[in-house]
């Protein structure tokens, strides 16, 4: 809220462009802190990323092009903006006469922030107050991102509260909202959800993974301990390496879906593959069962060429089948492998 109004980013989805200089590592950091957003919004309001890179901003007036948000990885020295002293992150909006943002700027101390998990929080609370979000009365909403400091939380990383806000703003809610009528436009909200759970107990960490329906929205996730270094350093791996496990999720219409997955990755290279097979759905709210007892999803596979970037991995665009695939590596010595898988009917 601002002004006693609902805050929001324009009529339509931001792209979010990083500055000249970042790493690949920050990138495919904020590759990830987008797709975590972009899971609590609804289809039809996706934010956008653009791996084109921009100059950074050199003073507070320097504004973005319409409709973007430019991330920033530098120290505190090197932001160009004030206001924002001993702070880890800043966001720093641009909006219309109206109220609504139409441009952001972002700054993350990358010097400071030397967990994966603190700079992904922190990028993740930074882009929510570029789409609106504000910090709350932290003894009234404790679980949440947005409270300060924002990157405590290293388990789910979006709790419940700011998932449904992103969703309530962005799908029930209109721009300029008053305080007054939200519970009117917020109409029913489901108090139950349809949830496929899983864990996979490895030496020294413990890995979630799975989906959840509510409110008419599907948000896949996976959770657990990070690696102590990245693949590359993991000189315990030779030549080659195989994860082995399975996949769960939903069909638009609920039904759950499961499936073998491996995943392979040449050391070298840090690429490999990951495939999904033996693929069977079963009828919305009931339990997956052992593979054979369902009937078959498609045509029973999914195949996808992936990249490994430090601790997580995505897939490589040339070929493979449709799908969105964004992953880590869990466990001490990356004994374990969680991620998600994307598709417009999956």
């Amino acid at each position: 809220m601002t002004s006693g109004r609902l805050q929001r980013f324009g009529r339509r989805p931001p792209t979010v462009r990083v500055a000249h200089g970042t790493s690949e590592a920050h990138f495919q950091e904020v590759i990830l802190a987008v797709q975590l957003i972009n899971d609590s919004l609804p289809t039809r309001w996706k934010i956008r990323l653009s791996d084109d890179r921009v100059a950074a901003p050199r003073s507070a007036e320097t504004r973005p092009r319409t409709g973007e948000i430019v991330i920033t990885f530098a120290p505190p020295a090197r932001w160009a903006v004030d206001g924002c002293e001993k702070a880890l992150g800043c966001a720093f909006p641009w909006s219309y006469e109206s109220g609504e943002i139409n441009a952001a700027h972002i700054w993350v101390d990358h010097t400071a922030l030397l967990e994966r998990s603190a700079r992904l929080s922190t990028i993740i609370h930074e882009i929510l107050h570029a789409l609106g979000r504000h910090h709350p009365d932290p003894y009234e909403f404790r679980d949440t991102i947005m409270k300060v400091p924002g990157y405590e939380n290293s388990g789910f990383i979006l709790y419940q509260l700011d998932r449904d806000a992103l969703f309530a703003v962005y799908d029930r809610l209109s721009p300029g909202t008053l305080p007054s009528a939200i519970y009117a436009e917020l109409g029913p909200w489901e108090r139950t959800s349809d949830v496929v759970l899983a864990y996979l107990t490895v030496p020294g960490a413990d890995i979630t993974f799975g989906a959840f329906h509510r409110n008419g929205l599907i948000q896949p996730w996976a959770n657990g301990a990070t690696p102590d270094v990245w693949l590359e350093d993991n000189h315990a791996l030779q030549g080659a390496a195989t994860w082995s496990g399975r996949m769960l999720g939903f069909t638009p219409r609920t039904e759950v879906v499961a499936a073998r997955t491996d995943m392979t990755v040449r050391l070298a290279s840090l690429e490999g593959n990951i495939s999904f097979t033996s693929m069977e759905k079963w009828r919305a709210g009931a339990a997956p069962g052992a593979l054979g007892t369902g009937t078959r999803w498609g045509d029973g596979d999914l195949r996808y060429p992936i990249k490994v970037y430090g601790s997580a991995f995505s897939r490589l665009y040339h070929s493979g089948d449709d799908g969105e695939i964004q992953g880590s590596f869990f466990g001490p010595a990356h004994e374990g492998i969680g991620g998600t898988l994307r598709r417009d009917d999956l």
